[in-house]
């Protein structure tokens, strides 16, 4: 079985995977020393505007991978709206995906909210703007580990239940090399704790967190500035999320976590209304 990772842009306009960097390290280098697969034909380019039919085929594609026994995770950046990580994950209930906005739209933060979905299905983890290093990094993590569980950093009563329900065993102690790091970062005065979250990046060795609610709309920048100097640190939307993301990341190797998930997917989407809209639906 294979370690993959789908690299995807939103436009031809975006930059090529292959000119992407860590310091000078091209990232199809880094991922290939890592003995991680990346397509070989170049970036996957999908527009879930332009096309969502081709999105939501790769996203099936890309489920029926890890069905088969292989590691995948989906890495993608892209601008304006990004709304294909999310429709993405929504339609790859098992697979990993890691979004890395582009500086754009209003400095980016339009596709730097791509993380901010509701909580469950379509979850995603975004970096910074432009922050490759960081969403590599957390990639090369999730598909070169077989984590038996996960530590948190200030959990919540409502991670510690969602953990609970997936099964996924959780630690106290730092620093273990087989558990996933998850952190939920406090707020001061409703805007995110970046002091907390630096430390979580550095002293924990990265890992994913989300951040306290809060409805000050200045929260969203300050998040997207503070992203974007973490080294190994992506966030997520909600903490009860952290254990959504943390199942996709251990699901490759746990079909139970796979089971879990796709039951979680199928329940979400049984409860919306089915009815046709054709003309005998209108009163």
């Amino acid at each position: 079985m294979e370690t993959l990772l789908v690299q995807s842009r939103a436009s031809d306009m975006d930059p090529k995977f292959e000119d992407l960097k860590i310091g000078k390290e091209s990232l199809p280098e880094y991922f290939h020393k890592h003995g991680i697969k990346t397509l070989k034909e170049g970036d996957l380019v999908v527009s879930c505007h332009g096309n969502t039919e081709l999105s939501v085929r790769a996203a099936q594609e890309m489920q029926k991978l890890i069905e088969s026994g292989h590691r995948v995770l989906s890495f993608q950046w892209g601008g304006k709206y990004f709304a294909k990580p999310s429709l993405e994950a929504a339609n790859a209930s098992a697979v990993p995906v890691i979004s890395v906005p582009l500086n754009g739209q209003f400095g980016g933060l339009d596709a730097f909210l791509a993380g901010y979905i509701p909580t469950g299905k379509p979850v995603v983890a975004g970096s910074g703007v432009e922050n490759y290093a960081a969403a590599a990094n957390v990639a090369v993590d999730i598909l070169t580990s077989q984590y038996e569980g996960v530590h948190v950093v200030h959990c919540t009563d409502k991670l510690r239940k969602r953990l609970d329900k997936f099964g996924i065993k959780v630690s106290d102690k730092a620093d273990l090399p087989s558990y996933l790091n998850l952190g939920c970062m406090a707020v001061q005065n409703e805007l995110p704790d970046a002091a907390m979250i630096q430390a979580f990046d550095n002293a924990v060795g990265g890992g994913l967190f989300a951040i306290a609610k809060t409805k000050k709309p200045e929260a969203a920048i300050a998040l997207m500035n503070v992203c974007s100097g973490l080294k190994q640190s992506l966030y997520v939307g909600g903490d009860e999320n952290l254990a959504f993301f943390a199942a996709r990341a251990m699901s490759a190797y746990n079909p139970q976590l796979r089971e879990k998930l796709a039951t979680v997917a199928k329940d979400k989407a049984d409860s919306y209304d089915k009815r046709d809209i054709n003309p005998e639906s209108f009163a």
